[in-house]
C-alpha cells in the first residue's frame, strides 16, 4: 500500500474480542501521503461500503533544513 505497511493484512477476531492492526509509515522525501485502508467485516451488509469500511491514513514526512533566502 505505497508508503504504508499494514500488519496483519488479514485475520479473524472472535465476536466480543479486539485485535491490533499496526500501520508503519515509510517516509520518502518531504511529502504528504494520503491513502484509504479498507476493513472488511464478515456478515455485514454489503450495501454499506461494498469495498470495505474506509479508514483514512495520512502522514507527512519532512526534511530538516535552514532557510537561507528569507532572513527576516
Amino acid at each position: 500500500m505505497g508508503q504504508y505497511d499494514v500488519s496483519p493484512s488479514t485475520g479473524s477476531i472472535p465476536p466480543g474480542q479486539a485485535g491490533v492492526v499496526t500501520v508503519t509509515f515509510r517516509a520518502d522525501g518531504a511529502k504528504f501521503y494520503e491513502n484509504t485502508l479498507a476493513v472488511d467485516i464478515a456478515d455485514r451488509d454489503p450495501q454499506d461500503a461494498s469495498e470495505g469500511l474506509p479508514f483514512e491514513l495520512c502522514a507527512e514526512s519532512s526534511i530538516p533544513g535552514i532557510n537561507t533566502e528569507d532572513l527576516d
